[in-house]
C-alpha cells in the first residue's frame, strides 16, 4: 500500500493479523470482528495516531534528542559567536538579587576572589556555545570548571543563558552545591571568559578571516607536585589589574632570612646573658661571634674553676686502666716498667689500706700477698679438675662487682 492510499477499501484488504498489529503499536484495541478492526484502523489513520514506544525505544529517543540538542561547535569555532557580555552585565544581574548584601558580597568576591582566579587559572574547562536555534533570541553557553577543593573529583558543569544581541544574562545554573542559587563562582568563570574576550578582541575574526583561534585549558587531570614553601609564587587575581598581579611573594620576601643577623642592641643584650645561661635554648639558634684573646687578658670566659695543684710524680695508673690504653701486649709490658719514684708515690697514696679508696683502685689486677696462698691452692685444684668454678677468685683480683664468665681450654 502507497503512502497516499488510505481508503477504506485498502484496509479492508488487509488480513486480520496485520490489522491486529498495526492497532497494537499504537495502543488500540486488538478484539474484535475484521469489520470492526477495519473501521478502527481506518479511524486511527484519519487521526494520525503515533505508534507507542516501549519503555527502552523512549529512553533511546530521549537520549538521541539530548545529545543532539547538546551538540556545540567547539570554543574555537564558537568564540565568535558569544553574546557581548562585560562586566555592567553581570553586576546587573545580580543586582537584581532580593538581598543587598547578599549582591555586595558576591560582586567583591567575583572581582577579586574565587570566581575570576577560576578563570585565570585555567581550572575553567573549554566554553561551548549552542544557538538553540536562528529564531531563538537567545543562546547557551557551557563549561566544565574543576572542583578547587578537590581537583580530582568529576568537574562542576555549568551553563548559562544569555540574549544573543545584548548579552544580557538570563539565568545560570551550576551542579555544585550553589548552583541552584544561580550566584556560584563557576558560572561566574564564564562571565568573566566572555568579558575577557570581548575586552581583548579575542572573538574578532582576524585580518586573514581565519577562525578564531583560543587555546583551551588542557582536560587531563592536574598532578600537583610537591615544593618548597620558599618556591611557591603565590598571586592574586584582580579583575581590575586585568590578571597581571604582583606575586604575594616578591624576591626580596623569598630571599629573606631570619636567622640572619640581628639588630646590634640584640647582640649585646644576648652577649650580656649568655654567660650567666648558656644552656638556654634560645641562644642555640643566635649566632654569635667570638674575638679570640690571650688567655692572660682573661676575656671572653664564660665560667670559672677553682683547681688545686700538687708537687711529685703522677700517681700511675690501675693495671685495668694501663690495659686500657694499650693496643698490644709489648706495650702493656713497657708501660707496668715502675721506678722507685712511682712505688714510692703508689706507697703513699695507699696508705690506710682498706679505709683507702686508691688502695682498692691499685690492687686491681694483682696478685698480692694476701691474695697468693688462694691463687696457689686454686691453681693446684686446676691441675687435677680443670672444671672447678674460678669466677669468684678472678672477680676478687680484677675487683669486679658482676659475675663473668671465663671459658677454660
Amino acid at each position: 500500500m502507497s503512502e497516499n492510499d488510505t481508503s477504506i477499501d485498502t484496509f479492508k484488504r488487509w488480513t486480520v493479523p496485520v490489522l491486529q498489529q498495526y492497532l497494537r503499536i499504537r495502543g488500540l484495541r486488538t478484539s474484535g470482528k475484521k469489520r470492526e478492526l477495519v473501521a478502527l484502523v481506518y479511524s486511527a489513520n484519519l487521526m494520525q495516531i503515533k505508534q507507542v514506544l516501549t519503555p527502552a525505544e523512549e529512553r533511546k529517543l530521549k537520549a538521541d534528542q539530548y545529545c543532539d540538542k547538546l551538540k556545540a561547535p567547539k570554543e574555537s569555532k564558537g568564540v565568535s559567536m558569544w553574546p557581548p557580555t562585560m562586566y555592567y552585565d553581570i553586576a546587573t544581574f545580580l543586582q537584581k538579587k532580593e538581598d543587598k548584601s547578599l549582591s555586595d558580597r558576591l560582586m567583591k568576591d567575583y572581582k577579586e576572589g574565587k570566581a575570576y582566579s577560576n578563570f585565570t587559572s585555567g581550572w575553567l574547562k573549554e566554553v561551548c556555545y549552542h544557538h538553540i536555534d536562528n529564531n531563538s533570541p537567545y543562546c547557551f553557553l557551557k563549561a566544565e570548571c574543576t572542583a578547587s577543593q578537590r581537583i580530582n573529583d568529576v568537574p562542576h558543569t555549568t551553563w548559562v543563558l544569555l540574549e544573543k544581541v545584548s548579552g544580557e544574562i538570563q539565568t545560570a545554573y551550576c551542579t555544585c552545591f550553589a548552583g541552584l542559587g544561580e550566584t556560584c563562582n563557576h558560572m561566574a568563570a564564564i562571565l568573566f571568559k566572555v568579558d575577557y574576550a570581548w575586552q581583548w578582541g579575542a572573538n574578532n575574526k582576524s585580518c586573514t578571516s581565519k577562525p578564531c583561534v583560543w587555546k583551551s585549558p588542557s582536560t587531563k587531570k592536574f598532578v600537583v607536585q610537591p615544593t618548597k614553601l620558599s618556591e611557591l609564587k603565590i598571586m592574586k587575581p584582580h579583575y581590575s589589574k586585568g590578571g597581571q598581579g604582583q606575586p604575594i611573594n616578591p624576591i626580596k620576601r623569598q630571599l629573606f632570612q631570619p636567622t640572619q643577623g640581628s639588630k646590634s642592641s640584640l647582640g649585646k643584650l644576648s652577649d650580656a646573658l649568655l654567660p650567666a645561661c648558656q644552656n638556654a635554648a634560645v641562644f642555640q639558634y643566635i649566632h654569635h661571634k667570638y674575638t679570640n684573646y690571650e688567655p692572660s687578658e682573661d676575656f671572653n670566659v664564660l665560667s670559672t674553676e677553682t683547681v688545686t695543684t700538687t708537687e711529685g710524680t703522677i700517681l700511675p695508673l690501675s693495671l685495668p686502666e694501663t690495659d686500657g690504653n694499650c693496643h698490644d701486649h709489648n706495650e702493656l709490658l713497657e708501660k707496668l716498667k715502675y721506678t722507685d719514684a712511682d712505688r714510692e708515690k703508689i706507697l703513699q697514696e695507699t696508705c690506710g689500706q682498706s679505709e683507702n679508696t686508691e688502695w682498692f683502685n691499685q690492687r686491681k689486677g694483682r696478685i698480692t700477698c694476701s691474695r697468693m696462698h688462694s691463687v696457689f691452692t686454686k691453681s693446684e685444684t686446676l691441675k687435677k679438675n680443670n672444671a672447678v668454678n674460678i669466677e669468684s677468685l678472678v672477680s676478687e683480683i680484677l675487683g669486679y662487682k658482676e659475675k663473668i664468665v671465663i671459658s677454660l681450654h
